[in-house]
């Protein structure tokens, strides 16, 4: 649904209004050119597809006010587009577009202010080797609003969205023997083509509340709308009201609510959530939430009640500790469902000499009995150290320790009994890094990292997510990263970042390494260029024990090149802009290049 531009209750109590003159003509021009290639190979056979198109877009506009810019402003414009494609099988396309719109307000700085607005879009489409079919829109509509520091702001709105599709649709009339449809033999049908008018409508009715209580110091809002949708499939009414209070109790002290009503076609749903925000008690910070869920459509009906909260110590100036508790119960079609989560975690940080020491302590456990029984457990631990001041820049290392078990029992469709998964790891990364400045105005960081992974699987099906391989029960793998930035000159910066990654995942050797550079650069003063390029491989190793994955990456592995470069002139207001893409990725024998050009050239008055 197109979007208008509208001025906030803010806008119109506290701007200063700015006068437009009496008449002015505003205009567009735009040409746009575009270039797309697909081109394909596979053991020899090559294939090859692609398109260009040419669109051209006019508009003229007029703005101004009628008799007083207080009294009556308005804007109006009319464009027209058209565009044209060639493919290279040959086959052509082209569409064509007017639109019109308008925009009035009437007494726009006073309290008491109507819009009225309108768009309206006629387009023409031909080509792709069907007959010729037409789209008519409309959209109209009116916002009134009402604005005042004493009494709440108020903005009521009605629109009518609409567009109907004309076109040559080929019906079955009958064949040769029946007059009922039984397609054997060699029964010749009889086709009878008709030039049909299928339309979409929505009517749609708004209100929009904002105010303040004073009396208990409560900012509110209230957003309701009706709506209408008849299409030639389908036709239902929609209803939405939502609302959101915000109080301030003593300073600190936040209370808000939210509650959410819904009834859209065959989805209904209510949602009451509050949260409590309390001043703090000493060196404890805290928090709690409450909210009631429910929702109904054709297949289910569910509701729920979910309460959490969440709490922040500080121990010490160098330790702190975190506690994070939800508990949700309902029922989905009368089937208790319950689950909890429960994260907390211990921080400690100090500064020694000239190093700065960070460590932590998290545990999580959760469960959850939607469809089926999910239960999630960890531990993670990490330390970390890095220097103040060093010579060349900053040096820092970590190293974290993680332990997670995951427990799946569900029902599949066609099983009677619970199938079950359980999968447990411990992983290890090591980290250690140095980043700093020089030579002159360079920067830049190097960083490799270790990691060790191993894991038990029990009734593994589903693929649990584990980083960048699922399935996998051991993964030892060792990388070394790095960028580098430089400005180049005062017009420019180049920047250079590169890894290599090696190792083993199960009992496949790994490799994997990427590269890209990026410049940006201002040739002239209104001339600008933006330039990159990237590379990536992954031997057949990297998908070792992932039957899901592409046949083509499990065998030969994958490799993937792409650049692209933008320019952008500026020349008495006409602004041209370019871009190139390309991208080629290989798979084996398998290989694919996709080439994009966009030109586009446009003049504003």
């Amino acid at each position: 649904m197109p979007l208008l531009p509208e001025k906030t209750d803010a806008q119109m109590t506290a701007a200063p209004y700015a006068y437009p003159k009496r008449f002015r003509f505003t205009g567009l021009i735009e040409l746009t050119y575009r270039d797309y290639s697909i081109e394909s190979s596979y053991y020899g056979y090559k294939s090859k597809s692609g398109w260009t198109s040419f669109e051209q877009r006019y508009k003229l506009g007029l703005k101004g006010y009628i008799y007083h810019p207080k009294l009556v402003t308005f804007s109006t414009s009319v464009t027209f587009r058209k565009e044209k494609a060639d493919e290279i099988s040959g086959n052509e396309w082209s569409t064509k577009d007017i639109n019109y719109d308008l925009l009035a307000s009437f007494l726009p700085t006073r309290p008491v202010s109507l819009d009225l607005f309108a768009l309206k879009t006629d387009s023409t489409i031909e080509g792709w080797g069907a007959a010729p079919y037409d789209i008519a829109s409309n959209f109209y509509g009116a916002r009134l609003r009402y604005a005042s520091r004493k009494y709440p702001s108020v903005r009521l709105e009605y629109n009518h969205w609409d567009y109907t599709i004309e076109r040559e649709k080929g019906f079955i009339v009958s064949d040769n023997d029946h007059d009922h449809f039984f397609f054997f033999g060699k029964r010749e049908l009889i086709i009878e083509k008709k030039i049909v008018k299928e339309k979409t409508s929505i009517d749609r009715f708004s209100a929009n509340i904002n105010g303040l209580v004073k009396a208990i110091n409560t900012r509110y809002n209230i957003t309701g709308d009706l709506s209408d949708y008849v299409s030639p499939l389908r036709s239902y009414k929609g209803k939405n009201l939502t609302t959101n209070t915000y109080t301030t109790i003593k300073k600190e002290n936040m209370l808000s609510t939210s509650f959410q009503y819904s009834d859209i076609d065959i989805i209904k749903l209510k949602r009451f959530a509050t949260n409590l925000r309390l001043s703090p008690i000493g060196r404890l910070h805290h928090s709690y939430e409450y909210e009631y869920f429910t929702s109904e459509t054709e297949r289910e009906k569910t509701d729920s009640h979910t309460i959490s909260n969440y709490l922040r110590y500080r121990f010490s100036r160098m330790i702190f500790g975190t506690a994070q508790l939800r508990y949700r119960f309902g029922k989905r079609d009368g089937v208790r469902e319950d689950s909890y989560y429960v994260n907390t975690g211990l921080n400690y940080g100090r500064s020694i000499r000239d190093f700065d020491l960070t460590s932590y302590y998290k545990f999580s456990l959760s469960k959850d009995e939607r469809r089926g029984e999910y239960k999630y457990m960890e531990n993670s631990l990490g330390i970390g150290l890095s220097t103040r001041k060093f010579r060349l820049g900053r040096i820092y290392s970590n190293y974290d320790i993680s332990f997670r078990k995951f427990d799946f029992s569900y029902k599949a469709l066609e099983a009677s009994d619970m199938i079950s998964e359980e999968i447990s790891f411990i992983e290890h990364r090591i980290r250690a890094g140095i980043n700093g400045k020089g030579p002159g105005r360079a920067y830049w960081n190097i960083e490799a990292e270790g990691r060790i992974f191993d894991s038990e699987m029990k009734d593994h099906r589903t693929g649990f997510w584990l980083g960048e391989q699922h399935w996998a029960e051991k993964i030892r793998h060792y990388t070394l990263t790095g960028d580098i930035g430089y400005p180049v000159g005062q017009r420019g910066l180049a920047i250079l970042k590169a890894s290599y990654t090696t190792g083993k995942t199960n009992s496949e050797n790994v490799e994997r390494y990427y590269y890209e550079g990026r410049i940006n650069y201002r040739l002239l003063k209104n001339l600008n260029v933006l330039a990159w390029w990237r590379e990536e491989f992954r031997n057949k190793g990297w998908w070792a024990g992932l039957p899901t994955v592409e046949r083509g990456r499990r065998e030969f592995g994958w490799k993937i090149r792409e650049y692209q470069i933008e320019l952008y002139y500026l020349l008495h207001r006409i602004k041209i802009s370019m871009e190139y893409n390309a991208y080629r990725s290989e798979e084996g024998p398998f290989s694919t290049e996709y080439k994009r050009l966009f030109v586009k050239l446009s003049r504003p008055f």
